[in-house]
């Protein structure tokens, strides 16, 4: 039987065995070091920003799709077994 391990290291994924640790390079960076100079950091917005700018359209939409899947899916819940009681079905 082939060995998983001979296989991933001769097709060049050795290094799916252990997670990386903090030092060494993945990729072209560091792990551990903090981001190079071409990487910009970029602010964290403010809620007020989200919730009146352009992201509010996510939100609405979050908000929207969990009103509806629970519109969908808790009725049944609620009425089947009235329905099964009225009819004399067994649970």
């Amino acid at each position: 039987m082939l060995n998983p391990s001979y296989a991933l290291s001769t097709l060049g994924f050795a290094s799916l065995h252990a997670a990386p640790r903090p030092g060494h390079e993945v990729g072209r960076f560091v792990l551990g070091s903090p981001p190079p100079a071409s990487c910009p950091q970029q602010k964290m917005p403010m809620l007020r920003d989200v919730i009146l700018g352009p992201w509010r359209a996510v939100l609405v939409l979050g908000v929207t799709q969990i009103l509806a899947w629970g519109a969908l899916f808790y009725p049944p819940v609620l009425t089947v077994p009235l329905i099964a009681a009225e009819h004399g079905w067994s649970a």
